[in-house]
């Protein structure tokens, strides 16, 4: 059975080939993640997103082991600092001497998951809190967690050209 080089490359392989001057390269830097939920998108299939995560997630959590587990008390204050932390490394992964990894032109920005805070105080019968306007919710602290999320963007590579050229 004969396949294409861009079919091998959706069903998850790393192909080389030989580019128009002979040089051989990698088809696509794609990995083996082909079948995509609403947590696992198409982008996710892309080396270059995939690391990007990786490196942003184990930054985080290393941060985050290393100099506020135990260390702080969890009041908003605290939570914070730490969002600000974050923010002020989102920031720095914009630059080219980081990687731009981020993009530039986006609010890359973590902050309180207010939805999830609330859920852990609905969870053990704290049903007022359905009532509880966000303010309210990011100043109940939640024992010793803390509840964020974050919206960024990851850049991806150029790798398809669309050049549309019209003549009179």
């Amino acid at each position: 059975m004969e396949h294409d080089a861009d079919s091998w490359i959706d069903k998850g392989w790393l192909i080389l080939i030989n580019d128009d001057d002979e040089t051989v390269k990698i088809g696509r830097g794609v990995n083996s993640l082909t079948t995509y939920t609403s947590t696992e998108t198409e982008d996710m299939s892309k080396i270059i997103i995939s690391e990007s995560m990786n490196i942003i997630l184990e930054d985080i959590y290393t941060t985050f082991k290393n100099y506020w587990v135990g260390k702080y008390k969890n009041r908003l204050n605290n939570q914070y600092l730490f969002i600000s932390s974050v923010n002020t490394y989102f920031r720095s992964l914009t630059s080219v001497e980081n990687g731009e990894i981020l993009d530039e032109e986006f609010d890359n920005l973590a902050y309180i998951d207010v939805e999830a805070q609330r859920d852990a105080w609905l969870a053990i019968g704290k049903t007022e809190a359905e009532d509880w306007d966000e303010e309210k919710v990011k100043k109940m602290t939640f024992k010793s967690k803390l509840f964020l999320a974050g919206d960024i963007k990851i850049l991806d590579a150029i790798e398809d050209l669309h050049f549309s050229i019209t003549m009179e």
